[in-house]
């Protein structure tokens, strides 16, 4: 498969999305990671569960949609507390492919934000 037109489409839609999306290959290798993903460490050719805190196993997170979504046919979401504040991932199956989605999850940025701010030294007045 030629994914080379699929990086080039992910990166004109989805490079200034303010969350982390990753465009993934079925076995759960990153093809593209958005600038968002790849300031928390997703990079292309790395597994996209590598970094999460949450990780299910060898192959994938415990509350991953892939599979789902690519056999279904259909976009998936659904809102998880695993990282302490409500987020909403989604997994969207792309309409010509059978092997590539889009993942991303709305609340990751701001979440961390919010823990960055937490970590931050107070200043004394």
């Amino acid at each position: 498969m030629n994914e080379t037109p699929y990086v080039q489409a992910f990166d004109l839609m989805w490079e200034t999305f303010p969350e982390p999306t990753l465009l993934v290959r079925k076995d759960r290798t990153v093809i593209a990671a958005n600038a968002s993903a790849r300031r928390m460490g997703r990079t292309e050719g790395g597994k996209c569960f590598g970094v999460t805190p949450f990780g299910g196993g060898k192959n994938h997170c415990r509350n991953c949609k892939a599979d789902l979504t690519l056999r279904s046919r259909e976009a998936i979401s659904e809102v998880s507390l695993d990282l302490g504040a409500p987020i909403t991932s989604y997994w969207l199956p792309l309409p010509d492919s059978t092997e590539l989605y889009v993942h991303f999850g709305f609340g990751v940025a701001e979440l961390l934000r919010n823990q960055g701010a937490a970590a931050a030294p107070q200043s004394q007045g």
